[in-house]
């Protein structure tokens, strides 16, 4: 086989083959590539002009045109006979090409467009999620026949279509574009506010930030956004520091921590003496008041204090 013609196997379907005129050819309505490399056409039309076609297309009957055809398997040799035809349209080799006629159903021209194009590498990962999820949720073809035909995984399989499960359109768009990967987008996806969403996406794309990169900052984040002790000021500034990289999260750790001890230090403190002016009943109050509204931190605080108190008494 010529190194440029496209490698496959030597049909095996029991078809009649035929010489069919291009004009009577569709192309597979399931084909996920939609363009080829003008100079990699070009090289295989070269092939095929001076060495032969090493195997017939594949073509199925058109299920609505009688008369016509749709290819199955050999997208890339058809357009290559074409491509020979416009250079030397008096040349009665390139008016029809060897095909074999095969009966299959959409889902058989799904899965053999899908494979090719696959193996050839011709798409991304969205375009990859995509034919899967219309392979098994169009077709009914369960997720073990799609691995064995692709040669992957079921987990393969699994995680391509969990990238378009519920994930936002401009993350789709972003994965596409090759602007992030798709780790990046199933990172991105679980962060449930959408402007902080965004806010991230923007900073993978102008920051070059790793998958790692990107998962300590959305962590950095839930720290400071859970953090019952921030003012509103305090919770900007660290936002701005993790979004810049001018801290880590060892760093935001230590300062989070020593904020929750300055601030349930002092309330105690500022409460200590007014705790200590009330009665036995107004404490017992206090404490049932702290214990169903204050912050977990401060309810422990509180529990450790009162418990030297008593210790002291």
């Amino acid at each position: 086989m010529s190194p440029s013609q496209e490698s496959m196997s030597p049909p095996t379907s029991a078809g009649r083959l035929l010489a069919i005129p291009l004009e009577a050819i569709d192309p597979n309505p399931r084909q996920p590539r939609l363009s080829v490399d003008p100079d990699e056409l070009a090289e295989l039309a070269a092939s095929i002009r001076h060495g032969g076609l090493d195997y017939p297309i594949i073509v199925r009957p058109h299920p609505e045109l009688p008369g016509r055809y749709q290819v199955s398997d050999g997208e890339r040799r058809l357009r290559a006979y074409r491509l020979n035809r416009e250079a030397e349209p008096a040349d009665a080799r390139w008016h029809a090409i060897p095909a074999v006629k095969s009966e299959m159903s959409d889902a058989e021209m799904g899965l053999i467009a899908f494979r090719t194009a696959f193996q050839r590498s011709s798409y991304g990962p969205v375009g990859i999620a995509k034919q899967l999820r219309a392979l098994i949720d169009l077709d009914k073809l369960d997720r073990e026949e799609v691995a064995r035909a692709i040669g992957k995984s079921v987990d393969f399989v699994n995680r391509k279509m969990a990238l378009l499960h519920r994930m936002p359109e401009n993350l789709l768009d972003a994965v596409e574009r090759g602007l992030i990967s798709e780790g990046h987008a199933l990172s991105l996806k679980a962060v449930a506010d959408d402007a902080l969403r965004k806010r991230l996406l923007d900073g993978c794309v102008k920051g070059s930030w790793s998958r790692q990169d990107l998962r300590d900052r959305i962590a950095m984040l839930d720290a400071v956004a859970e953090s019952p002790y921030l003012t509103d000021d305090e919770r900007e500034q660290f936002v701005m520091q993790i979004f810049r990289g001018t801290i880590g999260k060892a760093e935001l750790d230590a300062e989070l921590e020593a904020i929750r001890q300055d601030e349930t230090g002092s309330t105690w403190g500022a409460m200590e003496p007014i705790y200590q002016r009330l009665s036995a009943k107004q404490r017992r109050e206090l404490v049932r008041f702290l214990w169903e509204n204050a912050p977990k931190e401060l309810r422990i605080q509180t529990a450790l204090q009162l418990d030297e108190l008593r210790r002291r008494k």
